[in-house]
């Protein structure tokens, strides 16, 4: 009764579909990296002009707030190129950073584009608080989803590296 037992317990797995994630990822990349330099290209012509007052107070604000959302969203796409490049799988640490940025960003945006002259809650979704304190409710309930699913992220990211750590 000599059996042989063997167990592979090696680390690699074949994912189908890494090079097409990888072209995807790579296109989107490109995308948002024009989107945020086209916006902030333009910037300092328009604080010249003037032209944000002729353009309107609400898109010049959320032309900017998207180039920086998409200044994030680069960081947190060539942070997971870094890591496929490394061998590793694409889910880490930067996506659930980039979702946490995003929420706290939009839930920023809420309270404070209301004060912002000019600016006009365009939804009708709003939360008011007395006479003088309003908040606009998209951009907050955005972020809020944006930071629930930051959370979700981060323990699905946690449960993987302990799955990974046991087997």
């Amino acid at each position: 009764m000599d059996e042989k037992i063997r167990m592979d317990c090696s680390r690699e797995t074949k994912v189908s579909g890494r090079r097409r994630f990888r072209v995807l990822l790579v296109c989107t990349l490109l995308y948002v990296v024009v989107l945020s330099v086209s916006v902030f290209m333009y910037l300092p012509d328009l604080f010249d002009r003037n032209a944000w007052s002729e353009m309107g107070v609400n898109i010049f604000l959320w032309r900017l707030t998207v180039s920086l959302l998409a200044w994030i969203w680069s960081a947190v796409l060539i942070c997971i190129l870094v890591r496929m490049h490394k061998g590793r799988g694409p889910f880490g640490g930067e996506i659930s950073l980039g979702m946490y940025i995003t929420g706290a960003g939009l839930m920023l945006v809420a309270f404070l584009f209301p004060f912002i002259k000019g600016y006009t809650i365009e939804m009708g979704l709003f939360i008011q608080f007395g006479e003088y304190f309003t908040i606009d409710g998209f951009p907050f309930v955005i972020g809020l989803l944006c930071l629930i699913l930051g959370y979700v992220l981060r323990i699905g990211v946690g449960y993987q590296k302990e799955m990974e750590q046991t087997i």
